[in-house]
């Protein structure tokens, strides 16, 4: 049967990139413009007459500066300078770039730059996973810029502070008396530091106004969710559903191919399959797997969707890494599939405290005690390690006994057993009490099963005084006497052996033993026969006049064991 863990893996994985994906959709609704209010619009125009003022500062700055870099009368002063220089000229040039964001209401960086960046191609990968980072970009993208703005704002209003600090010392220093000379460098100082302040407070209104801006038209997450949502199931949701669609109908197919490869294909239905199926099963489910991983990759791809393909291609790239450090374990694992590893197919098996049988070895391995009617179902890779035997001749024991055996325990238990589990063996006893135990520790009291034949061993002493027959007519006329009531109690059919035998001349009698050996069906009835042998040897005693000596009757009394 086709293993239906081949999908299991690629439609989790399909699922989940379904579930991940909501930053990374596109927006194809245009966003509808917020119209400002009257007042937003009079601030706006106020930040430009500011911005304005700025420029046509830092535009005189220049002119000044570059006059400073002419007159230079060395390379380093003329370096220093032209240092000056190039910042005040990139003052304006942001000063231009704010201007122009706060008067358009919008990021102008959008549609500028119409060409792509390019990546440092270092690897052909990086142009593969270009559209995933660009979309990963784009989707923060207004996260970043407030977060740049707000620490502009931070940054501008502690150099404000620090300017009317400064501001506020030079005009304490201006209130008091000093000569011409410093008065007017006093105040040139604090005409340039007036200027500073302008623009300090300039750039700060514009980020402020920008920030503000951003705000204005940022939707709220109920609307941006639903927006997502509309259009991630009409694009890339329809996309994604193409793709696990096209892995359930490729794992159909494939499953419909395998059972008629089962169905048609000489020896894939035999117990033991040969080494050219088991391979050719190995290599058909090794391919399936690859198709059906790769399949999500060709939908995005014919789809033109780069940022799921990529997103995809990474994940792939990512399992491969994984695999690559355990493919040793997933090799040794294939060798077993193959049934030529350290355990193979009808040989036996220790595992868990009980032999097994190893019926089939596929992604999950059958197991089976032929005895105890125990089986075992366990994932391959735990397999890995273990070895199995040859069963070295037909009448190998698996288990001491099967359900609705009779045994008896080291510690004298004595029951019929009528439940097997892997965990537990119950043993019903005589009357109907019974007794659980687990697995080893049943196992650990070395059951004796009585449920083939079993032989019961029961001593008799007679006297001295018939020592002349002691050997040889007693022992025949009590096996007589035996057979006799066997026979009349029914249990005739049930005897195996029955024999008779001189045991020992003891200190006060001289010892027969009786061994009858019984069929299994008599053993639930072990100990009332050896009350009835011990029975009916005193009859047999009492009707051919043999006396029995009085320490005997002490020493051989009858213990009734139930």
């Amino acid at each position: 049967m086709f293993d239906s863990r081949i999908i299991f893996l690629p439609t989790i994985l399909w699922l989940a990139l379904f579930l991940s994906i909501p930053a990374l959709a596109q927006q194809e609704e245009p966003v509808q413009p917020v119209s400002a209010t009257e007042d937003q619009a009079q601030a706006v125009v106020d930040t430009l007459e500011k911005l304005q003022q700025v420029r046509q500062s830092l535009t005189s700055e220049i002119k000044r500066q570059q006059k400073v870099v002419k007159k230079a009368a060395s390379d380093s002063e003329k370096q220093d300078a032209q240092k000056v220089l190039d910042g005040l000229q990139q003052e304006l040039q942001t000063n231009s770039d704010r201007f122009e964001r706060v008067a358009l209401g919008i990021d102008n960086a959008i549609g500028v730059n119409t060409q792509k960046s390019k990546f440092e191609l270092q690897q052909e990968l990086q142009l593969i996973f270009e559209p995933l980072f660009n979309e990963l970009k784009q989707s923060t993208k207004e996260l970043r810029k407030k977060s740049a703005l707000k620490e502009s704002i931070d940054s501008h209003q502690a150099l404000l502070d620090q300017i009317n600090q400064a501001l506020h010392n030079l005009d304490q220093l201006l209130t008091l008396k000093q000569s011409k000379t410093v008065n007017k460098q006093l105040t040139q100082l604090r005409e340039h530091w007036l200027r500073q302040r302008e623009k300090t407070r300039s750039s700060l209104e514009a980020a402020q106004l920008e920030l503000e801006i951003i705000e204005r038209n940022s939707v709220s997450f109920t609307e941006a969710s639903q927006r997502f949502l509309k259009d991630f199931f009409r694009k890339r949701g329809l996309y994604l559903g193409e793709a696990i669609a096209a892995v359930l109908l490729l794992f159909l197919l494939f499953r419909l191919i395998h059972r008629a490869m089962v169905k048609y294909i000489p020896g894939f239905q035999k117990p033991h399959r040969s080494l050219s199926i088991r391979l050719t099963d190995l290599i058909y489910r090794v391919l399936t797997l690859l198709v059906l991983f790769i399949t999500p990759l060709v939908v995005f791809y014919l789809r033109e969707d780069w940022v799921l393909f990529s997103i995809v291609l990474l994940v792939l790239i990512g399992a491969a890494w994984g695999i690559r450090k355990v493919a040793p374990f997933y090799w040794k694992q294939a060798i077993l599939m193959l049934n030529i590893g350290s355990v193979r197919e009808g040989e036996r098996l220790y595992y868990e405290g009980l032999p097994w049988k190893v019926e089939r070895i596929n992604f999950f391995t059958d197991l089976v005690n032929p005895a105890a009617r125990l089986s075992h179902r366990i994932p391959l890779e735990k397999m890995v390690g273990m070895i199995s035997r040859p069963v070295r001749r037909s009448n190998e024991q698996w288990f001491p006994c099967q359900q609705g055996d009779w045994v008896i325990l080291d510690d004298g238990t004595r029951g019929e057993v009528i439940s097997i589990t892997h965990e537990f063996i119950e043993l019903q006893q005589r009357g109907g009490a019974t007794k659980t135990y687990l697995m080893a520790d049943f196992l650990a009291q070395a059951p004796l099963n009585l449920s083939d034949t079993f032989r019961i061993k029961e001593v008799f002493g007679i006297s001295y005084r018939h020592q002349q027959q002691s050997t040889n007519i007693i022992i025949g006329k009590l096996k007589s006497y035996l057979n006799e009531q066997l026979e009349k109690e029914g249990h005739a059919p049930f005897l195996v052996n029955l024999n008779v035998e001189f045991n020992q001349a003891a200190d006060s009698s001289l010892n027969l033993v009786v061994i009858a050996d019984f069929n299994g069906d008599l053993a639930p009835l072990l100990n009332r026969l050896r009350r009835a042998i011990q029975r009916w040897c005193v009859d047999a005693a009492t009707a051919n006049e043999w006396e029995i000596p009085f320490p005997q009757l002490t020493l051989h009394q009858a213990v009734d064991e139930t």
